[in-house]
């Protein structure tokens, strides 16, 4: 499966970071953790996603990871599976579980052709 979806970050997570994204009513997948000054690379500790409004769900989140990236998807589908597939290959240390499909029956996990729903 070919990945593209582009990134923008990392921002302190805050709520004047994530408050200029509130005007935006799209669905997307963010991550959250901290980059590493040395190297450059951002550690992803959490992965998520909203079906609906990405600025809401970021701001959830505020006051629990020093930085966030994130990704604006044209569909819900999309942002599931890009959710999917950094939790399969990052392994996140705050995802206890599999991402849920939580609105949409029937969606399968292409990394583990697992079906899940809320």
């Amino acid at each position: 499966m070919l990945h593209v979806i582009s990134y923008r970050g990392p921002y302190t997570l805050t709520l004047k970071a994530v408050e200029w994204l509130r005007d935006e009513s799209w669905p997307g997948v963010f991550v959250l953790g901290e980059s590493s000054r040395e190297s450059g690379s951002f550690h992803v500790e959490y992965v998520g996603r909203s079906d609906t409004n990405l600025a809401d769900r970021i701001s959830e989140w505020i006051g629990t990871h020093p930085e966030f990236m994130f990704a604006f998807t044209e569909t819900p589908w999309q942002a599931f599976l890009e959710e999917c597939h950094i939790f399969h290959h990052l392994h996140p240390s705050g995802n206890q579980s599999h991402p849920v499909a939580s609105l949409y029956r029937g969606w399968q996990c292409p990394d583990c052709s697992d079906r899940i729903w809320a």
